[in-house]
């Protein structure tokens, strides 16, 4: 027989982790990433913008690949391992590697197929293209599914979901190394920093 584990999260306070009755790893709320405090999701009315955001949050964690990743920038996974390499497209990003059969999206490619799996027409697959295409909002009425878009980034907004005072949006950005030197991409953010930076916009797409 093997061991009783329990885990617990408690927000604000601390990951424990427990084998056979004993704690063997405590982890302060500091050190807890934002996104597993910080995962609700406001409602929607919209059944098309459930859609779009079950399919991106069905996405966590999956691999970043940059703007160069081709294909792969839309979540297919290769074969084989392999390399995007961001000066291949004139990007100005980094490297990121891709394990073989590991999906991997950029911010503008997961944006997209959210919305495609959304049944939502949906004809922009750059950063730049969803800024200048999609109708702009003022923020002060943004709604849960709408984009904050700069040129060269885009997130979804997701709302406050737990009622923390403190909204969030869903991205894909390159945030933590993998021991096999992958970045892992698609998370949950704190929203603040984009609703007070005035390159980011708010749009909200058509149809949903």
């Amino acid at each position: 027989m093997g061991g009783i584990v329990h885990v617990a999260i408690v927000p604000g306070d601390e990951f424990s982790y427990y084998l056979n009755g004993t704690l063997v790893a405590g982890i302060p709320a500091h050190g807890i990433p934002y996104y597993m405090q910080n995962c609700k999701v406001a409602t929607s009315p919209s059944e098309k913008v459930r859609l779009a955001l079950s399919y991106g949050l069905a996405a966590l964690d999956s691999v970043y690949t940059g703007a160069c990743g081709g294909q792969y920038r839309f979540g297919a996974a290769p074969s084989t391992g392999i390399w995007h390499y961001g000066s291949s497209c004139g990007s100005g990003q980094g490297n990121y590697y891709q394990p073989a059969g590991v999906r991997g999206v950029d911010c503008s490619g997961l944006v997209y197929k959210m919305f495609q799996y959304a049944g939502v027409p949906f004809g922009w697959t750059s950063s730049t293209a969803m800024k200048n295409g999609i109708p702009q909002i003022s923020k002060a009425y943004i709604q849960v599914g709408d984009l904050l878009v700069k040129h060269g980034h885009v997130a979804v907004y997701l709302g406050d979901g737990d009622g923390d005072g403190i909204p969030s949006v869903l991205e894909a950005t390159p945030e933590w190394t993998n021991p096999d030197g992958s970045k892992t991409g698609v998370i949950i953010s704190n929203a603040t920093g984009y609703l007070q930076d005035s390159a980011y916009t708010a749009h909200r797409v058509p149809g949903i």
